[in-house]
């Protein structure tokens, strides 16, 4: 995934992390090495997936890892803004 389909946005309580295009095994790399680094700052992780277009299990494995790593951390995580028909159809 080139870096301009992903975002981040940070303010004082929380990090935005905004994904758009495909999160399929092509991508999976990049925005997991971004999350990672967001996870680092210890701040709220809040993951807009709106413009997802595709979502693959490797999509879906990275939204279970991101859940484990920030239960492991104790950094809170949530979506934010509407799921997209991708994500809706893929779980």
């Amino acid at each position: 995934m080139p870096l301009q389909n992903l975002e981040v946005t940070a303010n004082k309580v929380s990090t935005l992390v905004t994904i758009r295009g495909a999160m399929t095994v092509v991508q999976v790399n990049d925005v997991a090495e971004v999350l990672l680094n967001v996870f680092a700052i210890e701040k709220k992780v809040e993951l807009c997936l709106a413009n997802v277009t595709e979502v693959d299990l490797a999509g879906l494995q990275l939204l279970c890892t991101a859940h484990r790593t920030s239960r492991k951390k104790g950094v809170p995580i949530s979506i934010v803004g509407r799921k997209p028909a991708a994500l809706a159809w893929a779980v």
